[in-house]
């Protein structure tokens, strides 16, 4: 389930494309500066949602109304579920050279859940 109707917008990251940002803040030392991690493509988080359903063949997600939710996760979680997270990756890719490999989350969930398989073999 999510809390609420879900079009508020995330930004994710693969796990290796932060791994190569991370070598390349090493590599090049940019002392004092903060960068922003995320992929191309923002999304609504029902979007996100359920594309993973989807590749996981699983039903699609169910809606849970943020005054039920409140106050059975705390006012604090259902506002973090709830907000708008969108956030760009510009100076890390001008600054580092940063390349993703997973430049959006549609690319970079069938490789995590194709990786989970493998490992479970």
């Amino acid at each position: 389930m999510i809390v609420g109707r879900g079009e508020n917008v995330w930004s994710f990251v693969h796990v290796d494309d932060i791994a190569e940002a991370y070598r390349l803040a090493v590599k090049k030392l940019p002392i004092g500066q903060t960068f922003t991690l995320a992929d191309d493509v923002p999304c609504t988080y029902v979007d996100f949602a359920n594309f993973v359903a989807d590749q996981m063949k699983k039903p699609r997600v169910k809606h849970m109304p943020v005054w039920l939710a409140n106050p059975l996760l705390g006012s604090v979680l259902c506002e973090a579920m709830t907000m708008n997270q969108k956030i760009k990756n510009v100076k890390a890719k001008t600054e580092l050279g940063w390349k993703l490999m997973y430049p959006s989350y549609k690319e970079g969930i069938p490789a995590t859940l194709a990786e989970i398989e493998r490992s479970s073999l």
